[in-house]
Formats: C-alpha cells, structure tokens, sequence
C-alpha cells in the first residue's frame, strides 16, 4: 500500500465521521425538537383542564351537587357516630327481678342500646312474683335484646369445693 492510498483511507474515515457526527447531530436537534413541543402540547392540556374545571365550578349545578354532596357526607358521618353509640351492653343481674324491666330497661332505651341479660339456674320469665313477668321478658326481646342462660353446679369434694358457671347465648 503506497502513501497515497493511505492518505486517501484517512481522508474517508475522516469524511465518514464528520458525516455521522453530522447525523447524530441533527438526530439530537430532531429528538430536542420533538420534546420542546411534547412538552408545550402538554402545558397545553393542563391548561385546558384547568380552565375546564374553573368552568365547571362556576356552574349553578356544579354548585349544588357539591352541596348535595357534602351533605351527604355530613349525614354519612351522623349516622356513623349515631351506630357507634348505639352498641349493645352486657348488663348482667342474679336473677330476672321486676327492677330489670322498670329501672334498667327505661334507662338503656333512653341511650337507644339494648343489653343482654341472663336467665339464672333455670328460672323461667314469670314464675315467680318478684321477677319480669312472660310479657315483660317477650317486650325485651322483641325490643331487640338477648338473654344468656347460666347454669351454675357445686360439687363438693373432700379435696376441694368449687363452683363451675356455665353462660350459654
């Protein structure tokens, strides 16, 4: 390979790379080019949106179903705290007296709860004077609350003495 052949490979390298640095180059400005203009297509959306929405708030009906919305909310949160105080309560007594029915009944439905309570030792609603009667114990349950059996055994032991209880609802 002469001189002359080799000065002339360098010189076609050289144009080779000054033509793709020339392409790289305007690739660069196109891909710039195209971004600048994404970009303001974008603001340009956003913009519209905004305006769009400033729009809409400004509408009467937009108006009120924002209201009708927040009101909405606002009944959703009444009624939310109302069921949160309206749980029901364990009230547990040794037997089924009148007073159930006459003092504690009256108060807890003035805190709009109900309660459960407990039937002692088999001992039916009205069987005896001194407790609820079978249409007392009938308006408590129809009113919502539960009742519990509790059955209480002793068994005496020349080791030891013990109670087991035994609630059922």
């Amino acid at each position: 390979m002469d001189i002359y052949e080799g000065e002339k490979e360098a010189v076609d390298k050289e144009r080779i790379m000054k033509i793709l640095a020339g392409i790289i180059t305007i690739a660069g400005i196109v891909v710039l080019a195209f971004l600048i203009l994404d970009n303001k297509a974008e603001q340009r959306k956003v913009q519209q949106v905004a305006a769009e929405d400033e729009k809409k708030t400004q509408n009467p009906e937009y108006i009120e179903m924002e209201e009708l919305e927040n009101q909405d909310k606002e009944k959703q949160k009444e009624l939310k705290a109302k069921a949160n105080g309206n749980q029901d309560i364990l009230i547990t007594v040794d037997g089924i007296d009148k007073s159930l029915y006459t003092t504690v009944y009256p108060g807890v439905v003035g805190l709009e709860s109900r309660g459960t309570f407990i039937l002692k030792d088999g001992i039916a609603p009205g069987e005896r004077p001194e407790d609820i009667s079978r249409e007392e114990f009938d308006d408590l349950v129809v009113n919502g609350w539960n009742y519990a059996y509790s059955v209480s055994m002793q068994e005496d032991n020349n080791l030891e003495n013990f109670n087991i209880s035994a609630v059922c609802i």
